[in-house]
């Protein structure tokens, strides 16, 4: 009695997992017409296409829940069945004839790929995904449209059109195409024409063998894949008269060496130099080492001013690649003078100032980019002073070389621990000033600078320096300065409520263009700054200047 009811529950479980699956209605006769099927399993089941004997991935979706779903047959074929599977159970439908769909789509397969036609777990028909080509080679992309699974309706199809997101590429003939901008990233190139959807192929762009070496400049941009520029020079862009150095200091260049479409080639060995020459038998400086493409920070130094420009080539140590074309120059005399400041002259232990700097070669015109400036301490308390640069992260506590942007600017963050007034010198070429930074705890309203002179000090405007006391997540509900002349007249006032970042906490400076409440400017003399802060609290507190002269 027992093994009776044990075969029954078998058989009852052997009925139960069971797969069967049929088309309710007329079977698929065309690829990408949807039809229904109708799956008797327990558990979710796997599809497929049977060819032949060979499973195929030819059905959409290739998943399917019991019960009655829509399908497309992605591949056309005769005697095709559908076929379920899960857990080593299977089932057959009948077989079906599939023609292919009408055609929806263009298809282009790139350098290396291989059309992979109805296969429903590839939707990009091709594989591999991406192409690989060579920068500045000609490619032949195959173009065929197709129907909605990337079967190939026509191969030798009329009226397309190519394109591609590559910034420097050429489509000759119909259908041969050029990418000369290598990756990163990779490009696409694109066919679309008509009312067919368009397609793409992803290409990765490798740059070609190493030929030549380009230099760039200060304020020059490297331009890989570009041929000629507006100064009919390949590879780069930007005005060469940025390109500035002068007499005596050593001038920086970074050299790519390139394929022969002025990519980087990143690829190239190491062990390899560069030197930059004046001309043969001419070097303007020594060997800089290749790495990843690039010799960076390669020094020329000029003996002679060249207001014409100076033309400069770059060879390798190798002796086998130089420059197609000569970089122009211009070599001026030296500096003639220099703008420097803090912006807070006085700071509180441990807080930076922001020293601006620039050098002028003449009454208007600045250095280029790339131009050294030293910064360095030369008098105040040795140790616990730095000086840092904010582009490049460099620091020193005694002295510190940084390089001036396009604009002719540089900029160093400078801070002490120590109370005390330093003495910061900074260098352009042959030309110096100093600057003094003052480091002290703000207990009462500093003047910067103090006296001040017009002859001297300019459009600077003269800074109020004061500290607002922090109160629970704030600071003051008003801040109010006046200035008053010998006789108390009060010769300019200004109010900051809430809103503004003079009453929050921490150091806090109010510059004053040294006008009235007219905006006409203040005579000289004696005057008197009053500060009033009034704290979230309701405390009230009055700084005082009784001396500030103004000539």
């Amino acid at each position: 009695m027992k093994k009776v009811a044990l075969l029954t529950v078998l058989l009852v479980v052997a009925a139960s997992a069971a797969i069967t699956i049929e088309f309710p209605d007329d079977p698929p006769n065309k690829v990408g017409d949807s039809v229904r099927v109708t799956i008797t399993a327990s558990v979710v089941v796997d599809l497929a296409v049977d060819s032949n004997g060979t499973k195929k991935p030819w059905v959409s979706p290739q998943t399917l829940s019991p019960g009655t779903n829509y399908v497309q047959i992605t591949h056309p074929g005769s005697g095709l069945m559908l076929y379920a599977s899960k857990l080593g159970d299977e089932d057959y439908s009948d077989p079906f004839d599939v023609v292919i769909g009408d055609a929806e789509r263009w298809q282009i397969i790139g350098p290396g790929q291989t059309s992979d036609p109805g296969n429903a777990g590839n939707p990009s028909g091709k594989t591999p995904n991406t192409a690989t080509v060579t920068a500045g080679d000609v490619e032949t992309y195959t173009v065929n449209l197709c129907d909605v699974w990337y079967n190939v309706v026509n191969p030798n199809p009329p009226g397309f059109t190519i394109t591609s997101n590559n910034p420097f590429y050429r489509v000759t003939g119909t259908n041969n195409v050029e990418l000369r901008t290598a990756s990163p990233p990779n490009w696409t190139v694109t066919v679309s024409g008509g009312s067919y959807a368009s397609d793409e192929s992803s290409v990765k762009v490798n740059p070609g063998p190493a030929t030549q070496l380009l230099i760039i400049c200060g304020g020059e941009r490297h331009e890989p894949g570009d041929t000629l520029t507006a100064f009919q020079k390949g590879g780069k862009v930007e005005d060469p008269i940025r390109a500035r150095a002068v007499v005596g200091v050593p001038y920086k260049v970074n050299v790519h060496v390139v394929d022969t479409v002025w990519n980087t080639v990143t690829n190239y060995p190491t062990g390899d130099s560069v030197l930059v020459t004046g001309g043969p038998a001419e070097p303007l400086g020594g060997f800089y080492a290749v790495e990843g493409g690039i010799a960076k920070d390669v020094e020329a130094t000029f003996v002679i001013a060249d207001a014409d420009g100076k033309d400069i080539y770059a060879v390798n140590k190798a002796g086998n690649l130089t420059t197609e074309y000569p970089t122009k120059v211009f070599v001026d005399e030296g500096v003639l003078f220099i703008e420097a400041s803090f912006d807070k002259p006085i700071v509180p232990s441990n807080v930076s100032a922001t020293l601006t700097a620039k050098a002028y070669l003449d009454s208007a015109t600045t250095v280029g980019a790339g131009f050294p400036i030293t910064v360095e301490l030369v008098d105040g308390p040795a140790g616990g002073l730095y000086i840092k640069d904010p582009l490049k992260g460099d620091s020193s506590d005694t002295k510190l070389t940084i390089e001036t942007i396009s604009t002719g600017e540089a900029t160093a963050k400078v801070w002490a621990e120590a109370e005390s007034t330093y003495t910061i010198r900074v260098t352009a070429g042959e030309i110096s000033k100093d600057l003094a930074l003052t480091v002290q705890e703000l207990k009462k309203l500093l003047v910067a600078p103090n006296p001040y002179k017009y002859s001297v000090h300019g459009d600077i405007p003269i800074n109020f320096i004061y500290k607002v006391e922090q109160i629970g997540q704030g600071g003051a509900s008003e801040v109010v300065l006046l200035i008053a002349d010998p006789f108390g007249n009060i010769v300019y006032r200004v109010t900051y409520d809430l809103s503004a970042p003079q009453t929050d906490p921490g150091q806090q400076t109010i510059p004053w263009d040294r006008t009235n409440s007219k905006g006409n400017r203040i005579a000289s003399g004696m005057y008197q700054a009053v500060l009033k802060i009034t704290l979230i609290n309701g405390e009230t507190k009055a700084l005082k200047k009784n001396f500030m002269v103004i000539w």
